[in-house]
């Protein structure tokens, strides 16, 4: 939905929606967790290679319903003919129901929600010229939403935030437009190892990782 209207006295352009999904998945593999041994060691010479052989039938292991809706909204603000300010924001809620065909009593559920948003200018001395920036957060799973486990279940969504700015700029009537940017992007609640275990499966949600750079691109 895309909405013109006046906001302080400025022209505004609103666009909001609504998104709703929902995933279902059944899990199929021939081996159990407890059982699968995903390393093997054979000789360099004279090795007999051998046949695969797993007496565990292929059945359904595990089956999720993942259902999501999204709301969100961006707003452009033009202050004058060359400043504009753009605002936004997205709320995410997921609900997964996992059912354990093997061991009904491992089944749970969990439900998952946050906020992100972003705020931004954007500066045009010329109608084919731009310079903007921008700062914005984000989340997102650990993992695949739909397949979430029992242990994934229990950390929170890892966020993000990122702050950006650059120049965007159209040539020969649009024929060519060529953009530079700088950008710093920083995630936390990442997972790392339990330095407390020697279970290599143990693990923290401490972790936090950052990367910064330059971007340019001819189109």
């Amino acid at each position: 939905m895309r909405i013109e209207h006046q906001l302080v006295g400025r022209e505004s352009h609103l666009a909001a929606g609504v998104r709703v999904n929902r995933v279902r998945l059944t899990h199929v593999n021939d081996f159990e967790d407890a059982q699968f041994d995903a390393s093997s060691s054979v000789p360099l010479r004279n090795f007999d290679p051998g046949v695969f052989l797993d007496l565990s039938p292929t059945i359904p292991r595990f089956r999720t319903q993942t259902d999501q809706y999204s709301l969100f909204f961006e707003d452009r603000l033009v202050v004058d003919e060359r400043w504009s300010l753009i605002a936004g924001a997205r709320y995410d809620h997921a609900q997964l129901d996992r059912f354990n065909l093997i061991v009904p009593a491992a089944s749970f559920d969990a439900s998952f929600s946050d906020t992100s948003w972003r705020l931004g200018v954007v500066f045009q001395p010329a109608p084919t010229l731009s310079f903007y920036g921008q700062y914005s957060t984000a989340v997102d799973p650990l993992g695949s939403l739909i397949t979430t486990s029992a242990s994934q279940a229990q950390f929170d969504l890892t966020k993000g935030s990122q702050i950006e700015a650059g120049v965007k700029q159209s040539l020969w009537e649009q024929r060519l437009e060529w953009t530079l940017a700088a950008y710093r992007i920083v995630k936390k609640d990442l997972l790392t190892q339990n330095p407390a275990s020697a279970n290599p499966q143990d693990v923290l949600q401490v972790g936090r990782q950052s990367s910064r750079g330059i971007e340019a691109s001819p189109a």
